[in-house]
């Protein structure tokens, strides 16, 4: 590889001690993985004793970064006939599931500050707080005839089968965003974020009572704020000296008396009153039955809400299309949306694991996605990996090294003794695609109010 030599000597295991360039070494990786390697032996080696994680409850997060052509897809989703991670991982868990359980997938694509549900015709997301602070995506609105507001959350579906799992990635994949780059011609220009989660059926009744509870809170919800503002806004009353002073609309005006006015008052207030009452109801069924599901998860077997996160990022280079003078003002606004949330999201992690500042969790819609993955649940084990995919090509020597560094950053940078906080990336290199340099960052190397998150650059 021109360029970028090892410092030692990869063993058996396939680890080396640290990647150099011709400025200098480029500690936090484990070591590298051939040309010839395959995604069978990237999972084998760098994922498979991680499922441990999300089969306990708690949850694993796999990165793949790299600049444009490397393969994170293909590490990823696979190509051809060869099982991307997402299949070997999935197909794994449902090995390993007990009976009565099975997977929930999502799959989505963010794109120019947009999130799209793939699995659900593309549809645009929104990404909404709920009353406990929760993030969620959620796919749209649909009003019932009987006035019932559905705030859809992104579409999950069951895989139980290996062929099941094939027909969701090819759904998803055919909705995907791409275009060309510099570096390839069918470069993916968007982030896909692939969630896999174990449920149970009675979490998955848990969660419908919840969805129908808060269909029937929003339209009570906001009847009752509408009445308490035509209340004080629809003829009952009179705003002088600049709204400072507040009178009977009856004062003055001598086609009502003060009695007719004071029967409107009384009857108006007591239907503000009513639908407040019923409001209120509404909005104790809706924590009623959320409690209940956080009980449904609590008690449930130890797997149940477990969860493993795939991100195929974007590709990770500021090309010529950011200088060229034939390209559009949509390709340049692309270009810069991928490159800053890809910053983002290296200086999260590396917050993370240094425990120094606060991640910037807000600084792109791909950070504000994936926090909730990031952030450790409390008593639960999170884990995990960024696999940097390089080229072993001379021409992108520089790309390789931006891309090594980013690793490097992520992996927590130096640490007070003048170390390297990782454990060191394994580099692979894909047959007919370039090399991917597996990373993440040493076990336990994440504070939290939990066991925190533990990343391995791999």
């Amino acid at each position: 590889m021109n360029g970028l030599v090892t410092g030692t000597k990869i063993g058996r295991d396939q680890t080396v001690a640290a990647l150099e360039t011709s400025r200098g070494a480029i500690d936090g990786f484990r070591g590298v993985f051939g040309t010839t390697a395959t995604n069978e032996e990237v999972f084998s080696v760098a994922v498979e004793e991680k499922l441990g994680a999300a089969l306990a409850g708690g949850a694993i997060s796999v990165f793949c970064y790299g600049h444009t052509g490397t393969g994170k897809t293909h590490t990823t989703l696979g190509y051809g006939d060869e099982p991307g991670l997402y299949s070997l991982i999935t197909r794994s868990l449902l090995r390993r599931l007990d009976p009565g359980l099975s997977l929930h997938v999502r799959f989505v694509e963010l794109h120019n500050r947009k999130v799209y549900d793939l699995l659900h015709d593309r549809r645009e997301c929104h990404l909404r707080e709920n009353s406990e602070g929760d993030l969620c995506v959620r796919g749209g609105v649909e009003v019932m005839e009987d006035g019932r507001v559905y705030a859809m959350n992104q579409r999950s579906v069951v895989v139980a089968t290996e062929a099941d799992v094939d027909e969701v990635l090819a759904k998803g994949l055919a909705h995907r965003a791409t275009g060309s780059s510099s570096m390839h011609d069918r470069s993916s220009r968007s982030h896909g974020v692939l969630e896999l989660e174990i449920v149970s059926q009675e979490l998955i009744s848990a969660r419908e009572a919840v969805a129908e509870a808060e269909a029937r809170e929003v339209p009570v919800g906001k009847e009752a704020i509408d009445l308490s503002i035509r209340f004080w806004t629809k003829g009952l009353f009179k705003f002088e000296q600049n709204h400072h002073v507040v009178v009977p609309s009856c004062d003055g005006d001598d086609s009502i008396t003060t009695e007719e006015w004071m029967d409107r008052v009384r009857a108006e207030a007591k239907a503000v009153e009513e639908v407040k009452q019923r409001a209120h109801e509404a909005k104790l069924k809706h924590e009623e039955v959320r409690a209940y599901e956080k009980r449904v998860l609590a008690s449930a077997a130890r797997s149940v809400g477990g969860k493993v996160t795939l991100a195929d990022l974007a590709g990770a280079d500021k090309d010529e299309r950011d200088i060229s003078s034939t390209t559009n003002k949509e390709e340049k606004a692309e270009s810069m949306f991928i490159n800053k949330s890809l910053m983002a999201l290296g200086q999260c992690i590396a917050a993370l694991a240094t425990g120094k500042g606060k991640p910037p969790f807000r600084d792109s819609t791909l950070t504000r996605v994936l926090a909730p993955v990031l952030s450790p649940r409390e008593g639960k084990v999170n884990k995990a990996v960024m696999i940097v995919n390089v080229s072993p090509s001379k021409e992108m020597a520089k790309w390789t090294t931006n891309s090594l560094q980013y690793g490097r950053m992520a992996a927590g940078g130096k640490d007070r003794k003048g170390g390297m906080t990782g454990g060191g990336p394994v580099e692979r290199k894909q047959k007919n695609v370039g090399a991917a340099v597996l990373g993440g960052l040493k076990d336990g190397a994440f504070p939290g109010p939990s066991d925190g998150l533990e990343i391995t650059i791999a």
